[in-house]
């Protein structure tokens, strides 16, 4: 393939993506300024460039969003230090892997931290 080939095939994915964002930014954008029951305004949430671009279409107000809220980590300190444990042969937590839930337990979010971000959906 040459050089021109390859450039033009990760330009058009690029711009592809470029456009599926946009797209994505416009529809929430018209869903959260709609006002009704169940919007949300949702801020922070896409690069400061695409805030400079207009409305090109508006989205059906009706249209079902799904999206997914993904929590961060509530203590990465702690993490930190117990994945660096884990690889010390000298600690007593060398290889000593967590179970998922045990994951979710000590590092994943909080009930009120869950509660707080789930109160904003509804």
């Amino acid at each position: 393939m040459r050089i021109g080939q390859k450039l033009l095939r990760k330009l058009s994915w690029v711009l592809a993506v470029t456009a599926a964002i946009v797209g994505w930014t416009l529809a929430i954008t018209a869903i959260a300024s709609t006002g009704g029951a169940g919007a949300a305004k949702l801020v922070n949430n896409h690069p400061a460039e695409l805030a400079q671009l207009g409305p090109v279409v508006r989205a059906n107000p009706a249209m079902t969003l799904n999206i997914t809220v993904v929590l961060g980590i509530h203590d990465q300190a702690k993490l930190d230090r117990l994945l660096a444990e884990q690889q010390n042969p000298s600690s007593s937590q060398y290889h000593h892997w967590l179970t998922p839930a045990q994951f979710a337990r000590r590092f994943g979010p909080t009930a009120a931290q869950t509660d707080a971000e789930c109160g904003k959906c509804d």
